[in-house]
């Protein structure tokens, strides 16, 4: 960023995880001349597996389509939302029958 060498980006959104580095690599986004005026979202992650955790983070991810929609000026589709994971929980079940079928690998040696 710094050097110029990353676009700016029209939106920028970022897991805030609890790294030191990560932390100051956003706020590095938000601090660069270039980058200032970059709709910025962070998600903030549930560092557990609790009910209250997931719940947390599905509020979060709520949120973050809610910053989109006003950034794109249109709502989320979650029927075709729904329609693309039902694709690829599709593509994964055939990836993985045909993974079971493959021919055994041969070892290098």
């Amino acid at each position: 960023v710094e050097a110029g060498l990353v676009p700016t980006p029209t939106a920028a959104i970022a897991m805030l995880e609890p790294c030191d580095a990560l932390s100051a690599m956003h706020e590095t986004w938000q601090n660069h001349e270039a980058w200032r005026g970059v709709p910025f979202f962070g998600i903030d992650p549930a560092y557990w597996d609790r009910k209250g955790d997931f719940e947390y983070f599905a509020g979060e991810l709520k949120r973050m389509i809610a910053f989109l929609e006003d950034l794109v000026g249109w709502k989320m589709d979650y029927n075709r939302l729904r329609e693309v994971l039902e694709e690829q929980i599709h593509a994964r079940r055939l990836l993985r029958v045909q993974g079971e079928h493959a021919p055994p690998r041969l070892e290098a040696g």
